[in-house]
Order: C-alpha cells, then structure tokens, then sequence
C-alpha cells in the first residue's frame, strides 16, 4: 500500500520533532528564540494516578492571530491546556492544503514565520494558520484558521507582466495593464521614457491597481513611449518590464475599389494596398435605397495586406454600395471610394441528372425566378479531379419552371458533374446545387443475329426469366410476376429491345426513359408518373399500381404503362398468362 509522500514526511517531522523515539528534544533548533532542551514529561517518573490525566488529549489553542511586518508574519495563541508537550504549527498557501511547518515547546504561544524557515515564505502569496497542541502521539483540535496574510519583504516586489492592451482604431485612448504585487507601505508611480530620454512620472497609481489609459491625443504620431511602474518605499525601489508604445500616421489611400462580379447573395470587391503601416481595411455597406452609410458598424474588418472581400448573404436581385477606410492604431482613414454592384437572379433549384445512355445524360431544373426574365442558363461540368468547365449555353423555357437539357457525345461508363447558373443578360446567379451521374457502359442484348426492320414482336410470360424478341430468345436474371392486376418486370431487357434509353438516379429513386421524343419518369413507391412532363397515374382504375424493387436489386415497372406511351402495342394471355408487345423497329 502506497502511502501519501505529505503523511509520510509529516511523521517523520513529528517524531523528529517531538522526540517521540528520542527524550532529547531539539525545540530551539526548528524556530528561532526557543530554548533548547530536554522535554521534562519524557523525562520524569510517571505515577499511576496521574496516567489517565497524562493520557488526555490537550486542549485546542485558540485566539490565534498573524500580523505580518517586513520580512516576517508573526503567529500569537491563547495556550489553553496544561498537559501539552508542545505546539505544530500548520500552514497553507492560497487554496492549497495545511501542512506541518514547524513545531514549539509547551507554554510557548508566539512563533516567527520567515523567508528563511525550512518552508520558506515567498512573497505575492497569501498564507492561512492554525494551531495544536500535542502531547506524545495525541493531537488536540485545531485552532481558529487565520485570515489570509500576505508575506511582505523589505524592499518592495515590483508590479510584473506589464503590457499594452490592443490598440483599437476608433478608441480614442489605449490601456496599460499588469499585475500588481503585494507590498507594504509603498508608493507605485506609472513612468514614461520619450524617444530613450529620461523617465517621468505620469501618474500615482493605487496599491491595487493594475491598468491605466493613456489618450492618444498625448502621444505624438511615430515617436516611441516607453513606460514602466515604479514601487518605492523605505527600504527600496523596484521597477516593473517596459513596454514600448508607438502611435502609427495614418495608412495610405487604397484605389482601384471595384466589385467585379457577383452572384444571387454574394458581391466580389478588390482594391491595392499602397500602405505599409495598416491594420487592415474597414468596409461598409448599405443598399441603394438606404440613404447613408452606418459609419459604425462596417461589414467586415480584414487583416493588414488584404486585397479583395466577398461579401456573402446578399438579398438576390438588390443594388449594394460599399465604401473601403484603411485603419491603424491611429485611427481610421477616411478615403472616397466607393464601388456599386448587383445581386444576380435566384440560383436554379433541385438540379438532377439521369444517364440515358452510354453517351447522354439529361439534366433537370426548376427556374423560381418568377420576377425577373432568365434569357439563359450558364452550364458547367466536370469529371473527377478536373476544373469546372464551360459547356453550354442554354436557352431559357417561355416560364418560369421546369427546365431540362441533354449533354450528349459523353464517354461510356464515366462519371460527370453538372452544376447551372441563371442569366438575366447582366447578371448571373449563384451557381445551383452540384450533382453526379455515371453514365451507362455499352449493354446490349446478345443476338444470334440482326434484328430485321418491320413490325417486332416482344413476348414473355408471368414466372418465367426468358424473353423472346423477334424470335430470338434470351434469359432475364428476374422473372416477371402480376401485381395488383398488373404485370411487373425489369423493364431493361424491354428498353433495349425498343431501342429506348434509360437512366436511373439514385438519389430520388427515378428511372428516366426516353426513345424518341417521348420521356417516361418513374419513382419507386409513387403511384404517379410523369410523361414529357405531364404528371398522370400509372393506373387510374387502381391508384395502388407502383415501381417497386425486387431481389436482386432489380427495379419492378408497370409494362403495359411504359410500352404503351412508347407507342407499342400490348396483347395479353389470361389463359396463358402471356405477354405480346408489338412495335414498329427503325
């Protein structure tokens, strides 16, 4: 069992101390002006009426008092016992813990802490006692605990950690700040050395205080101060770190503020630094219908060197003004600059892109702009690891609304990136929400041979995983199965064979067909589809027909729904419980 290093040093103090192994007990020898001496209860022949009275615990000292002068805190009690061998003095610092210190012989009630004890004092600290009497091994109570005492040395500890607090431009002053030691009888007095010469006295400062402002106003612009604190009494004088305070001329004039670009909540400004002394660059803000700038209150505060500032969270569509005023500790630079720019359109919204092929994804979107005319939109598009880059123009719908576009020469089996912005022919918005789509290897039916031109024949039946087009028979890896009255299947091996293209997007669980001019976009879990855009259900007589997905993985579409808005026609079996798709192939 580990025992605390403070007990184990504490009874190796007491039974050095007291004598409890040896009768000898060196009390002088651990506090000054005690008389050494050999304890007389060790030493004398005790009787056996007086155990009982020898074996009872002391009683606790009390009225105990420190007083602390130059150099020393001088301890006083009241010794309220008669059978004590003697008196430990305990001590703590701060929040700390009491522990032993020392230790005095019966009837003593004073003792004299020093800087030169075993535990030494040490100054700025505040230091708490008690008392108890001890007789052999037996404690009394404590004693009252001090109030905190401060050690004070002779010569006074001087005030530290002396620093300038930051200069702001528009305080009209700046402070000094530091921490004030704890000394007695002393006068502090704050100094100032201008440009190296001799130090003056500024201002008395009170024993607590620890800042004092200094008004600019006093200092010359590019001169350097130089201050310090001096604590003095009759011993001695101290004097604390110096810090050094130069008041800067005021920066240069920047030129060239423009606002280049801007997008729906955002306006892009630069400008040149021609300063060297500045602390960065104050801008303001206000809309074209505000009447004044707020010259209290600017937008942002840069960093010295800065050239340039976006300013996000804009109203789209709204003219800003902005002014640019360099600043320093001097203050800030009144400069006539001003730029003027305007928010673009609102971003297009709830982008999303299908791959139709191996070669063409289609892209769709919402336009909100319903007061103002987006002429076009700005396309971009990139593939992993490039740069965005310009792809198209496009021309913008009659309406507000929905929007689409198709990027086609694509490579196979590639993943693209698409973002758009809105163009009002002045302004551009910001851009829309990123999306990704990957477009479609080379799949292909295997054929024994070529499918002649004609009217083709699609047949296949509920529970069986082989398809027959135009005679030549192929195995699907997902039977078709009914239902609701309604004849579900993996509408791949279909697409193919019509030649149509489909896409699916993850994100929204759609698929996207399209052969031709016609455009099939189903969700999964949705009764309702959309066809070139018009929105109708899959089956009016049972709203309860929707995609689903099947083992493994394989997306279920409503066949008869699909092949007959491809322009198809659709023969079915009951007996048979088959399935006959006649189309026209091209």
């Amino acid at each position: 069992m580990l025992v605390p290093l403070r007990k184990t040093l504490f009874s190796i103090f007491m039974i050095l101390v007291l004598g409890l192994l040896a009768p000898a007990c060196a009390w002088g020898a651990v506090n000054p002006g005690v008389i050494p001496g050999t304890s007389p209860y060790i030493d004398k022949e005790i009787d056996k009426n007086t155990v009982p009275y020898i074996n009872a615990a002391p009683k606790a000292p009390s009225d105990l008092k420190a007083t602390s002068t130059p150099g020393k805190i001088v301890l006083t009690w009241t010794d309220n016992s008669t059978n004590e061998e003697g008196f430990v003095i305990e001590r703590k610092a701060g929040t700390g813990e009491f522990y032993p210190i020392d230790a005095v012989k019966a009837n003593v009630t004073t003792y004299t802490d020093t800087a030169q004890t075993s535990y030494p004092l040490h100054p700025n600290e505040v230091y708490y006692y008690r008392v108890k009497a001890v007789k052999g091994s037996i404690f009394s109570a404590s004693s009252n605990e001090t109030p905190g005492t401060y050690y004070y040395t002779y010569e006074p500890q001087p005030a530290y950690d002396l620093q300038v607090l930051p200069i702001v431009y528009n305080d009209t002053s700046f402070k000094l700040q530091w921490k004030y030691s704890h000394n007695l009888n002393t006068a502090n007095y704050l100094e100032v050395s201008k440009n190296g010469s001799a130090f003056m006295q500024v201002a008395s400062l009170a024993s607590s205080q620890s800042t004092y402002s200094v008004s600019k106003s006093d200092l010359v612009v590019d001169v350097n101060y130089t201050y310090r604190i001096k604590s003095q009494n009759q011993y001695g004088t101290s004097y604390s770190n110096q810090v050094v305070v130069k008041i800067p001329h005021l920066p240069a004039d920047p030129t060239d503020f423009i606002s280049p670009r801007s997008g729906s909540t955002f306006v892009h400004m630069q400008w040149k630094d021609n300063s060297d002394n500045e602390q960065g660059f104050l801008i303001f803000r206000k809309k074209r219908s505000d009447n004044s700038f707020d010259f209290t209150r600017p937008i942002a505060v840069t960093g010295p060197n800065v050239q340039e500032y976006t300013d996000t969270g804009l109203e789209p569509l709204t003219f800003y003004d902005y002014r640019l005023y360099p600043f320093n500790e001097n203050g800030m630079k009144v400069v006539n600059l001003e730029t003027t720019q305007a928010t673009g359109p609102l971003a297009p919204q709830n982008l999303s892109a299908a791959a139709l092929s191996a070669s063409k994804v289609k892209l769709e979107w919402y336009d909100p702009n319903d007061s103002v005319v987006i002429v076009r939109y700005r396309i971009e598009r990139k593939t992993e690891g490039e740069d965005w880059r310009f792809v198209t123009w496009h021309s913008s719908e009659a309406a507000p609304g929905f929007n689409s576009w198709i990027d086609e020469s694509l490579a196979d089996n590639t993943t693209y990136y698409y973002r758009c912005y809105a163009y009002t022919g002045v302004y551009i918005s910001d851009p829309s929400q990123e999306v990704s789509v990957t477009t479609r290897g080379a799949l292909t039916l295997p054929q024994n041979g070529p499918i002649v031109l004609g009217k083709k024949v699609i047949s296949l039946s509920l529970g069986s995983k082989q398809i027959n087009v135009d005679n030549q028979v192929f195995d699907m890896d997902t039977a078709p199965v009914s239902t609701q009255g309604r004849t579900m299947l993996p509408i791949r091996y279909i697409t193919e064979a019509l030649d149509a293209s489909l896409a699916w997007d993850d994100a929204t669980q759609k698929v996207t067909i399209v052969k031709g001019d016609k455009t099939i976009e189903l969700w999964i879990g949705n009764n309702t589809a959309r066809v070139n855009g018009q929105e109708r259900l899959i089956d009016p007589d049972n709203p309860e027909v929707r995609p689903f997905i099947a083992p493994p993985g394989r997306t279920m579409l409503p066949l008869r729904f699909i092949t007959e808005n491809l322009g198809c026609e659709v023969e079915w079996d009951p007996v048979l419980q088959t399935v006959k798709i006649l189309y026209e192939a091209g």
